[in-house]
């Protein structure tokens, strides 16, 4: 195995792992609000798990920036390489809860309409947010990978990076003074897209000792939490947040560099099918809560504590058999046939494609 080969395994390593985190947080965080609202009414305040969002996003800016410098992709390959893994498999889901709510289900206390569906599949904000409500996420991805698109017409990899972290660094400090969709989208959080892109420039002049490595994970990780226990204005937590979350990714990367990576293949699993996790989890706990609830299972202690497991345990089966099932071959498919349509013979697979 080449050198090129081992460090790009070892980087999907650690960055999977992050993901199967994040995801599994996110899915934490809906169960929390699950027994606080619907199958319990108990009052529980542990955010942490929603900040998964914040390390996805800083990966996300990394992973387009290794792309960028690693490959020279050209614009059209960058935006249907995105839209062909982010899509159709959303475009999917979203079409199964709007049949759901049109048929009298309800679903994530969402509504339905026409236009809802519309701005949904078109990534465009709107008060509700989208009917498959963890999309709102989407809006955000759609709109950084729109800016990163239009910075890679530029020749120079180092000069298209820079542009598209100054036009976050723009958007965010114009943020106040929008309206619309466009305020939404400007929202303080796309700054970690741009701390992603950052981190790659810092870690190719960077080595940093594993145990110090070590120790600025765990500092991230307890920046996390800090929200948990102080009152933090607006600006603050998304400083907070934001400083954490990069932290928590720089750590493991620099951990990679050095040898320390996960080698464990249930994590790795869970990792590449973070993404189908993220977008099934709300259909999973809202089966097995209504499950619970019909049963009388949400009336006792060992009853809830057997949702919740059953809860995290079925949401992972889920999104992993709906990513090996679903999302990996028709992503595949799609790449394949729009490659074969345009000539592309034996096409080698992008830095993108291998992180994901």
């Amino acid at each position: 195995m080449s050198g090129e080969t081992r460090e790009r395994r070892k980087t999907i390593a650690n960055i999977q792992m992050l993901r199967a985190l994040a995801a599994l947080g996110v899915v934490g965080h809906h169960i929390i609000d699950s027994l606080n609202n619907y199958i319990g009414n108990y009052n529980i305040h542990i955010d942490v798990g929603a900040r998964g969002v914040d390390i996805f996003f800083v990966i996300s800016g990394y992973i387009m920036a290794y792309t960028a410098m690693t490959s020279q992709t050209s614009p059209l390959r960058f935006a249907t390489d995105r839209i062909f893994r982010i899509v159709p498999i959303y475009y999917i889901l979203t079409l199964a809860a709007s049949a759901a709510l049109i048929s009298g289900f309800k679903l994530f206390g969402q509504s339905f309409s026409a236009q809802e569906l519309l701005l949904s599949l078109s990534f465009i904000p709107y008060p509700h947010g989208p009917i498959l409500f963890v999309g709102w996420t989407l809006n955000y991805e759609m709109f950084f990978y729109a800016i990163f698109c239009m910075s890679l017409f530029f020749d120079n990899r180092i000069m298209s990076l820079t542009v598209s972290m100054l036009s976050i660094v723009v958007l965010c400090a114009l943020h106040s003074h929008m309206s619309g969709a466009l305020k939404t989208l400007s929202d303080p959080i796309i700054i970690e897209f741009a701390l992603g892109i950052a981190l790659l420039f810092i870690l190719r002049t960077t080595r940093t000792p594993p145990l110090i490595a070590g120790m600025i994970g765990l500092s991230g990780f307890a920046g996390l939490v800090v929200p948990e226990f102080v009152a933090l204005g607006a600006g603050s937590y998304r400083a907070v947040v934001a400083t954490s979350a990069f932290l928590i990714v720089y750590s493991a990367i620099s951990l990679e560099g050095s040898g320390r990576y996960t080698r464990s293949s249930l994590v790795l699993l869970l990792g590449n099918a973070s993404y189908s996790l993220y977008l099934i989890h709300p259909f999973v706990l809202q089966v097995i809560g209504k499950i619970s609830i019909k049963t009388g299972m949400n009336e006792s202690w060992p009853g809830l504590l057997a949702t919740v497991l059953t809860m995290i345990a079925c949401s992972a089966m889920a999104g992993t058999a709906l990513h090996l099932w679903l999302e990996k071959p028709m992503t595949k498919w799609l790449k394949g046939t729009a490659r074969g349509t345009a000539g592309a013979v034996a096409l080698q697979p992008t830095a993108s494609e291998k992180l994901g």
